[in-house]
């Protein structure tokens, strides 16, 4: 009887036994690897051996966050220029900062008048775009 209580009571207390000390949290996927609470999503180090620490956080108060979960920096939205690897932040623009398309995709200052139709409607290239004599065109080889 007193070899059963015993091993009771050293299950009962290694299975209550924290990993890390108060404060602290484990790195998941370590056995012993902790680090400070305030260290998760502080967008500063990867303080876990395999990056733990900063995997799947929201993103920073300053930031956008694209469709597919990546982060940008706020104001890179709508901005004509690609920065969402799935081009969220180019797309349901309520306004562009330079060129909207019907459709809604936004265009930078770069993609206006550049001889190809970046819009699916093409007016992008409409005839308000100043049109070069072909006499004086140069080929670039």
């Amino acid at each position: 009887m007193k070899g059963i209580l015993t091993f009771l009571f050293l299950v009962a207390l290694l299975g209550s036994a924290q990993p890390c000390p108060e404060g602290q949290v484990l790195c998941e996927g370590t056995e012993d690897e902790c680090i400070p609470e305030e260290y998760v999503c502080d967008y500063e180090y990867l303080d876990c051996s395999n990056d733990w620490d900063e995997t799947n956080c929201p993103c920073r108060p300053d930031q956008w966050t694209c469709a597919n979960g990546e982060c940008i920096w706020a104001g890179q939205d709508c901005d004509g220029y690609k920065h969402c690897g799935d081009n969220s932040d180019e797309t349901d623009c309520v306004t562009c900062r330079v060129f909207q398309c019907e459709d809604g995709k936004c265009l930078n200052k770069y993609q206006l008048c550049d001889g190809r139709d970046d819009c699916l409607g093409g007016e992008d290239e409409e005839p308000g775009c100043p049109k070069c004599d072909p006499r004086f065109l140069v080929r670039i080889i």
